[in-house]
């Protein structure tokens, strides 16, 4: 587990400054809004944007309890977005698909080990898996009010 810990700090430590660009990039601005349903991906912003934010500071405090927690509580709210009704399969809600399947995934490997798997390809899933944590924070802190 301490080296799951230390591969994602050392990830999380190594993100390049192009990926804040990538966001502010991609990130839609001066956009008319889509027609908004009950719910909206972001909706769960707010919650999303502190779990991930604990899940930086727990991996780099090597928490295995609280990052399990924090990862927890992503799935819990990916799935309850999805239970509200929002069209998460939707190009607008990619990331937040994103971060259901990262969560799920980073729970089986915390479960389960990496023994079934190559140490490249455990690094490749790893990779994902921060990819569309920090994704999802930049997403949700970047959001227009």
């Amino acid at each position: 587990m301490n080296k799951v810990l230390g591969l994602v700090a050392a990830a999380l430590v190594l993100v390049p400054v192009g990926f804040v660009a990538f966001v502010a990039a991609t990130t839609p601005s001066g956009t008319e809004p889509e027609p908004r349903a009950e719910s909206s991906a972001f909706d769960y912003c707010p919650a999303l944007e502190d779990e991930l934010k604990q899940l930086v500071v727990s991996t780099y405090q090597n928490n295995e309890k609280q990052v399990r927690s924090s990862v927890v509580e992503v799935r819990t709210i990916t799935r309850r977005a999805k239970s509200d009704g929002v069209a998460i399969d939707h190009p607008s809600s990619q990331w937040l698909l994103e971060l259901d399947r990262s969560s799920e995934l980073f729970l089986y490997l915390l479960n389960n080990g990496h023994a079934e798997f190559t140490d490249e390809e455990f690094a490749e899933y790893l990779d994902r898996i921060i990819f569309w944590f920090e994704h999802g924070l930049a997403v949700c802190s970047n959001r227009e009010v």
